[in-house]
């Protein structure tokens, strides 16, 4: 495919491969107002490779998981398998929840194999990433993502699964304070809440902020986590 504008996203209920030039990241770019990618209907297999995907849209505030402004970029509704590999996310916002993608059933499976999510923004949950379901990202980075309430680069709510392996994070944020209510707010890096099966294997944390709680990773009600240093497998 050629770099292109999307005046109107793509609404899929059935499989779709959108691969761009190698190397080269052929730029595929939001209208201004939608997003790139919805999935509401079937259980498709979207598969994307060498893209930039950028300025992509979800506005308004309807606060609901499969709400018309969750996930700047993608969202998706129903159950599906996402593959991305050697993609862009850049400079897409949400003002519910995911800047740049939004996973809102626990039936979905996500991978992500070298891929950057650069400079998203939400209003609450997930600067780059919410999720519900199956997310799986392994050597790929996020950096410069803001969310203003909770998760910086990823917010999850169980239950989900996170399995990174090789991942950075780095410089992303989280911008308020507390809410009403004593709401705690922060993961400039990660954030998690409920039952999130927890698999953190060889990545880096650096310089990831929050203006209350956990500038790294915040956790709440969450009991199931694997952090590990070293490369599977290697004997202690």
């Amino acid at each position: 495919t050629s770099d292109c504008i999307l005046y109107n996203q793509v609404v899929l209920n059935a499989d779709l491969n959108v691969t761009g030039k190698k190397h080269i990241y052929t730029t595929i770019r939001g209208g201004g107002s939608n997003r790139h990618f919805l999935i509401e209907s079937g259980s498709p297999t979207l598969t994307l490779r060498w893209l930039n995907l950028t300025g992509g849209v979800s506005t308004g505030f309807e606060p609901h998981y499969n709400s018309g402004n969750a996930g700047g970029s993608i969202s998706v509704q129903r159950n599906c398998d996402i593959f991305i590999v050697h993609c862009a996310f850049h400079k897409n916002k949400a003002d519910y929840i995911g800047g740049a993608i939004s996973i809102a059933t626990s039936g979905a499976f996500v991978s992500m194999n070298y891929t950057m999510f650069i400079g998203n923004w939400n209003k609450n949950y997930g600067g780059a990433v919410f999720s519900r379901g199956l997310l799986h990202a392994e050597n790929t980075n996020f950096e410069g993502n803001i969310a203003e309430k909770r998760g910086g680069a990823l917010a999850l709510d169980g239950p989900a699964t996170l399995r990174l392996t090789q991942v950075q994070l780095k410089g992303n944020k989280v911008t308020s304070d507390n809410g009403i209510n004593n709401q705690v707010y922060g993961g400039g890096g990660i954030f998690l809440a409920g039952k999130v099966n927890m698999h953190i294997i060889e990545c880096t944390f650096f310089n990831n902020t929050a203006q209350s709680y956990g500038h790294e990773i915040l956790t709440i009600n969450n009991q199931n986590g694997v952090l590990q240093n070293e490369p599977e497998g290697t004997p202690s």
